[in-house]
């Protein structure tokens, strides 16, 4: 599968070993692949758009936009059907923290929870495929702070790469 999600997502299902082909290096091995879900093309574009606009610094308006037309425009949604739309940007500013009040890092399962309730404050659509990724992601992050306390779990920096994987690969 090209494009997969992996669950369930545990400590004791992520086998980290010295790399078959380069002892200098470690693989990933996913272990107990019963739960893995291919994630369509138009999810997938959408996630490199959104890791592309973070990897630039765009602002909370772009990221919204995106969010507008990625997320809610492909759940069936009308951007005339959004609450508050100034507000909606002032939430996403507030879960990027480029708002005025301070806010730490936020750990994956956070972040999911306040963008959810974002979408439902200011009643935005999210589709299935787009909750499974986001769902995915906070595991991922849960599972990579319990392999490593001392980190933020490695999110933004793994969206990073996926923007730099589909940029190698386009040129």
């Amino acid at each position: 599968m090209p494009h997969a999600l992996h669950a369930p997502h545990a400590p004791g299902n992520v086998l980290i070993r010295t790399a078959i082909e380069d002892e200098n290096h470690l693989e990933v091995v996913l272990l107990r692949c019963g739960l893995c879900h291919e994630v369509d093309p138009e999810t997938v574009s959408d996630l490199r758009a959104l890791t592309r606009l973070l990897r630039q610094g765009a602002s909370p308006q772009e990221i919204g936009r995106l969010i507008l037309t990625r997320v809610h425009g492909r759940s069936g949604g009308r951007v005339d059907e959004v609450h508050d739309k100034d507000g909606f940007f002032a939430s996403v500013a507030d879960l990027l923290g480029k708002s005025k009040c301070v806010t730490p890092p936020l750990r994956g399962a956070l972040l999911l929870h306040r963008f959810l309730e974002t979408l439902q404050k200011h009643r935005l659509l999210a589709s299935e495929a787009h909750m499974q990724v986001a769902t995915s992601a906070a595991a991922t992050n849960a599972v990579c702070c319990r392999l490593d306390p001392f980190s933020n779990g490695g999110l933004y920096e793994a969206l990073l790469e996926v923007e730099k994987a589909s940029e190698s690969k386009s040129k």
